[in-house]
């Protein structure tokens, strides 16, 4: 204990990370530390299968509720085209992308965020589905 740190054995979990469930085994000081299949890490849920589906969803849940918020912003005839895909940049995709780089995105992932995407410019300005 050069540093003077320490560890409190009660909180710390342990997660591997596999395609093929395994159990591990780490003891420190004589207790042994619980293994977890997944856990909340800065907001971002990692599971042991890297499957991050279930957190990109949650992401794309909450912007899309913050694009409605903002809805009386986006069907403005006084704000131009050009500050409304500003202010999508830096109000609405950082909601989305935060620990995204803790993701592994399989296909289905990148075609859902983009999506997603398509969507929300779609909606902030005012082009239909069907065009």
């Amino acid at each position: 204990m050069k540093a003077g740190l320490s560890l409190y054995t009660e909180k710390t979990k342990v997660m591997m990370l596999s395609k093929d469930r395994m159990e591990i085994t780490i003891t420190i000081n004589g207790q042994q530390l619980q293994q977890v299949t997944s856990f909340v890490y800065l907001g971002l849920t990692l599971q042991e299968f890297g499957d991050c589906e279930m957190d990109i969803r949650k992401r794309l849940g909450t912007e899309r509720s913050a694009m409605k918020s903002l809805s009386n912003i986006w069907k403005s005839w006084d704000i131009t085209n050009d500050t409304k895909v500003q202010l999508m940049k830096s109000l609405i995709w950082p909601i989305a992308i935060y620990g995204c780089e803790g993701w592994s995105l399989k296909q289905a992932d990148q075609q859902s965020t983009g999506a997603f995407e398509m969507w929300g410019f779609r909606r902030l300005l005012r082009i239909s589905w069907t065009q």
